[in-house]
């Protein structure tokens, strides 16, 4: 009898589950505030709203993209805009994300790990790249996830997240960065969202 009833509510419980875990990652994270001049910077950019925490700061940022990066555990965050076509199957998509970032943030992916993950995020269907990366530079390297979001029929704003913390857990500091991906509010006239879009 339990099992029918947690199998009927399973949705329920997930989503009921997902927002009281999203609420406590939201209460940590943003104590000390939020950072409103890259909040800013990524508004002109990009035409999106994205709560970044207060403590990152500016690494790069150029025409073709911004990476911002926070202290110890070391978390980065790229982003830059790019057409949709390169993004519509695991292989094209991961190929694209090496091209756009591997020497500006001197790191390499790990091509045996990885997975392509298509999911729902307040009504748009986005795509989810999960891998691991090597930093050249420090000998070191991690878990990394990018979130593929269509702004329009031929665009998409892509970021990456990365998380450095050598003997340490860290799914948490990931899962940070995921809530800061979901929670991205794309305005203006060039972000035309709209459940209509297709990846095809």
């Amino acid at each position: 009898k339990l099992a029918s009833i947690l199998s009927k509510n399973e949705s329920f419980i997930i989503d009921k589950f997902r927002l009281n875990t999203n609420s406590v990652i939201s209460r940590n994270m943003y104590k000390a505030g939020q950072n409103s001049d890259i909040m800013s910077l990524m508004k002109k950019k990009y035409d999106a709203v994205i709560p970044i925490q207060k403590d990152y700061t500016i690494i790069h940022d150029s025409d073709s993209l911004l990476w911002i990066g926070r202290g110890y555990p070391y978390r980065w965050v790229v982003m830059y805009e790019d057409y949709k076509i390169y993004y519509s199957e695991k292989n094209g998509a991961y190929k694209r994300i090496k091209d756009m970032t591997s020497n500006t943030l001197n790191v390499s992916y790990n091509d045996l790990k990885n997975e392509y993950i298509k999911r729902n995020i307040n009504g748009i269907e986005n795509r989810i790249i999960r891998t691991l990366y090597e930093h050249s530079e420090s000998e070191t390297g991690g878990p990394s996830v990018y979130y593929i979001y269509p702004i329009n029929n031929s665009k998409v704003i892509v970021m990456g997240g990365f998380v450095n913390y050598p003997g340490h857990r860290k799914i948490d500091h990931i899962r940070q960065i995921e809530y800061i991906f979901e929670n991205i509010e794309l305005i203006g006239e060039k972000n035309e969202q709209g459940s209509n879009f297709t990846w095809q």
